[in-house]
């Protein structure tokens, strides 16, 4: 069984009189322990996706599944626990806390998990063990990314969801931060979903979702998926 399935989700928002379907009637699933990317441009509804896939939106209607749970039936008390120990966040300006240094930032998040990992081999296990005293101030864009994955994963989350997180980040740093997260993915038993517009970066992945005007336009499967030293954009 899939891991992550949409069946007929639609998210509508009002504009005045307007009814405004940002996601039409989106039917798709993901696989477990794969990489996945969310592509499309501007408005085409990924961001919308990914909202209702983190829980921080509810679906207008149709069904959200996530492993063994039904997102879209879920309380708001449920919905904030499954932000809090399901999913990890990592996001395209990093929202690290700018007065904690790298190790206190992922350990914030660490607290929060039902059954964290330690942030320092977190913070290792993206290399930035000698930089766990730094403040985000005393980092690359690179570095705070990084961190920002270890903090995701700290939480020892079954999925984590990146928004654009190679969107501030020059090609070669962003380069290794997708070839990290497809690491992630394909060594260490986690779903990671990728929303971005850079359709550069589809071969990198086990599944491409492609998005216009809030339809899913098309799905693809990458057998042999490339690594991300072969990508250039």
């Amino acid at each position: 069984m899939p891991y992550i399935v949409f069946n007929n989700v639609t998210r509508e928002y009002r504009a005045g009189k307007e009814k405004i379907k940002a996601l039409a009637n989106a039917n798709f699933s993901v696989e477990k322990d794969s990489f996945t990317i969310i592509l499309g441009p501007s408005g085409s509804g990924k961001s919308t996706t990914l909202n209702l896939l983190g829980g921080m939106d509810r679906a207008t209607s149709g069904q959200i599944f996530v492993g063994d749970k039904e997102i879209t039936a879920l309380s708001d008390k449920q919905l904030t626990d499954y932000r809090r120990t399901d999913v990890g966040f990592v996001f395209q300006f990093y929202n690290l806390i700018p007065n904690l240094n790298a190790y206190e930032n992922v350990d914030v998040s660490a607290r929060l998990g039902k059954n964290p990992l330690d942030p320092k081999k977190m913070l290792s296990a993206v290399g930035l063990e000698k930089r766990m005293k730094n403040f985000p101030s005393e980092m690359s864009g690179g570095e705070m990314q990084r961190t920002s994955i270890a903090r995701a994963l700290c939480k020892n989350p079954d999925l984590i969801l990146c928004d654009e997180p190679t969107g501030a980040l020059d090609s070669a740093t962003g380069r290794t931060i997708l070839q990290l997260l497809q690491n992630i993915a394909h060594n260490e038993g986690k779903t990671v979903v990728v929303v971005t517009h850079n359709s550069a970066i589809a071969p990198a992945a086990d599944r491409v979702i492609r998005l216009k005007d809030g339809h899913v336009v098309q799905v693809t499967d990458n057998k042999n998926p490339v690594s991300m030293e072969e990508v250039t954009w």
